[in-house]
C-alpha cells in the first residue's frame, strides 16, 4: 500500500462515521420526515394550554358547587331555626290575649312579640294573611267551618293559627274557620 492510501485510512478509521457526534452519540440520519422542534414545542404549549383551560373550569365548577351546598345547608339551617322559633310566637300571642286585664303585662308581651317577629322578618319569614280571603288549601288549613251570611262562600272568617313563609316557601299553613253557606233546597 501506498502511503497515501494509509493515510486515507487512518483518517477515516479516526473520523466519527457519519450518523454519530464528536461524542460518539447517535445522530438522527435527515430523512426529510422529522418535524421542525418549534412545531413540536407549539404543540405541545397548545396541549398545555387545553388542559390548563380544562382545569381552570373544573375548579371554577367546584367552586360554584361547593358555594352552591354551603348555601344550601345554611337555609336548611335556618328553616329548623325559625320553625322551632314560630311556635314561640304563637305562646306570645296567646299569652297576650290572656295578659289583656293587665295593660302593663300585655304591653311589655307585645313588645317582645314584636322584637322577636321583627328579627325573624329580617331573616325572610312573612305571616300568611288568612282572614277574608278565599279558603286556599296550599295556605290554608281547615279546621272548622261557620255560617254567617254576611261572609262570602269559601272565604277564611277566623284564624285559629297563624300561618308563614320562609322565603317565599311555605313554612306551616294557617289554621282556620271557613265561611260555609247553607245550601238552599
Amino acid at each position: 500500500m501506498s502511503e497515501e492510501k494509509k493515510k486515507k485510512k487512518q483518517k477515516e478509521e479516526a473520523a466519527p462515521p457519519e450518523n454519530q457526534g464528536a461524542q460518539g452519540e447517535s445522530i438522527p440520519e435527515d430523512d426529510g420526515q422529522t418535524e421542525n422542534p418549534c412545531a413540536e414545542l407549539e404543540a405541545q404549549l397548545e396541549e398545555l394550554q387545553q388542559r390548563y383551560t380544562r382545569l381552570a373550569a373544573d375548579f371554577d365548577n367546584y367552586r360554584k358547587r361547593v358555594e352552591r351546598q354551603h348555601s344550601d345547608m345554611v337555609a336548611r339551617a335556618n328553616v329548623q331555626l325559625i320553625s322551632q322559633l314560630v311556635p314561640i310566637l304563637d305562646s306570645f300571642e296567646h299569652a297576650l290575649a290572656s295578659a289583656e286585664a293587665d295593660k302593663g303585662l300585655a304591653k311589655g308581651i307585645e313588645m317582645i312579640r314584636s322584637q322577636l317577629l321583627n328579627v325573624l322578618q329580617q331573616e325572610g319569614l312573612e305571616p300568611i294573611d288568612a282572614i277574608g280571603q278565599p279558603f286556599d288549601p296550599q295556605y290554608h288549613e281547615a279546621c272548622g267551618f261557620c255560617c254567617r251570611d254576611s261572609e262570602a262562600d269559601n272565604v277564611v272568617v277566623e284564624e285559629v293559627r297563624r300561618g308563614y313563609k320562609l322565603g317565599g316557601k311555605l313554612l306551616r299553613p294557617s289554621m282556620v274557620h271557613v265561611n260555609k253557606l247553607k245550601e238552599e233546597e
